[in-house]
């Protein structure tokens, strides 16, 4: 499938793989082979040609129909290269997946609804919630601004590809008119980088215990040594043949991809620890097509089910809150206006509503511009209604926007790189509670 989407033939993906790893060992009759016989495949092919194809090996054994659509993500790339900008003064295109992950946030339509963030920060909370101007007609304006702006849009047959951006939103870091300081800003998403480090560190020692800096299959044999594993019980486990399982000492070369695979699986090691290449091209991003990554973050295939499920939305210029936020929030302030509940109360429920929305999004884009590859893809679409709610509790805005986005984040990461249960709690636990 990746020669036939790069549209090589046999022989001149011989001749581009023996050229780029600087050796003869491929040729037509080779790939032929492989291709016929996947069972056969030794481990270094596969590692070596999902490094020349831009793969991970998981990326190999789970990648889906969906990204090898070249109109559906040609049509992506094209439409987002056209379309999205940076937040400069020459509105420079974005041409690479990294520069769209630092400015741009991936959203499915069903778990987040989104608003100009200058008329609700620039403009409402700093001429009525900021300067406390405490009365129901507050409320009522804000109300206002909500329903004036709700976009509808996001919920009708949509035929193109929505992509909100909102050029009055671009102001300085220090317009006066913003009520969160970079300094707490920037404390804040310190603080959830130290624990995405802690996670980080937890992951690299979860196979090697810190006692190798070894590569390839070599760290299978580290982890056997860290845990006492022997050869005997694995052959016995996994039905792979010992005199297989010894050729990890003795000639890795040897070694099946199926063995290996078969063996990952059993140990619960993930398979890329293994790769050669693997780490590079997690963070290698922007050497995919941008509508590839996402093909696989959306796991969408079709230009009309894309359209009618997700849209993009601007870091800097559009306020993002989560839709059950959003609507009950809505629903219970105006039952309570109608009551004619305490002004004061309503006054400061709506302040702190918006308040620390706009907080938890600020964070967002910070925290977007610092990190990259691997990471920053994983954060690029945004947290389902599910992840949300089980942040959050009961609560319908965040008490404290910097543990809800971190233990988002970190429950995020975790969900890519197998993290235990009880170590990624461990950690939230420690700086988010």
């Amino acid at each position: 499938m990746e020669r036939l989407n790069e549209e090589l033939s046999r022989k001149k993906l011989a001749k581009s793989l023996n050229k780029f790893f600087k050796t003869t060992y491929y040729t037509e009759r080779i790939i032929g082979l492989i291709e016929s016989n996947e069972a056969y495949l030794k481990f270094d092919v596969v590692d070596e040609m999902c490094c020349f194809f831009n793969l991970t090996i998981q990326d190999l054994l789970y990648k889906k129909w969906s990204e090898y659509n070249q109109d559906f993500t040609d049509y992506l790339h094209n439409k987002i290269t056209k379309h999205c900008h940076l937040p400069d003064e020459n509105r420079t295109r974005i041409h690479q997946f990294s520069q769209l992950i630092s400015h741009f946030n991936l959203v499915n339509k069903q778990d987040w609804v989104s608003f100009p963030k200058y008329d609700f920060i620039q403009r409402v909370y700093y001429d009525y919630f900021e300067k406390n101007v405490i009365d129901y007609s507050t409320c009522e304006i804000a109300l206002n601004t909500f329903k004036f702006h709700y976009p509808n849009y996001l919920y009708k047959n949509n035929s193109g590809l929505v992509i909100k951006h909102d050029s009055a939103g671009i102001l300085s870091v220090a317009d006066h008119r913003d009520p969160i300081s970079n300094d707490a800003l920037k404390n804040g998403v310190e603080k959830i980088e130290h624990a995405i480090g802690l996670l980080l560190e937890v992951n690299t020692h979860k196979y090697d215990q810190g006692l190798f800096t070894s590569h390839n299959i070599e760290k299978l044999i580290e982890y056997f040594r860290c845990h006492n594993i022997s050869l005997n019980n694995l052959s016995s486990n996994t039905l792979i043949p010992l005199s297989t399982l010894k050729n990890l000492y003795k000639n890795p070369k040897k070694l099946y991809f199926k063995d290996i695979h078969t063996l990952c699986n059993y140990l619960d090691f993930p398979i890329n620890e293994i790769s050669n290449y693997t780490s590079d091209i997690q963070d290698n991003i922007d050497a995919k097509n941008i509508g590839e990554h996402l093909a696989k973050l959306t796991n969408t295939g079709e230009i009309e089910s894309f359209n009618q499920q997700y849209y993009l939305t601007s870091q800097e210029t559009q306020l993002l809150i989560p839709s059950y936020c959003y609507e009950s929030f809505i629903r219970q302030m105006k039952k309570d206006l109608n009551r004619g509940s305490d002004e004061t109360m309503l006054f400061m429920e709506f302040k702190h509503f918006i308040f620390q929305w706009h907080f938890f999004n600020k964070l967002k884009i910070l925290l977007s511009q610092k990190l990259n590859g691997k990471i920053g893809r994983d954060l690029f679409y945004m947290f389902t209604k599910t992840e949300i709610e089980s942040a959050l509790g009961n609560k319908l805005y965040p008490s404290n926007p910097v543990n809800l986005l971190g233990t988002l984040a970190l429950n995020r990461i975790s969900k890519f790189d197998n993290t235990s249960n009880k170590e990624l709690q461990e950690i939230i636990e420690e700086q988010f509670k």
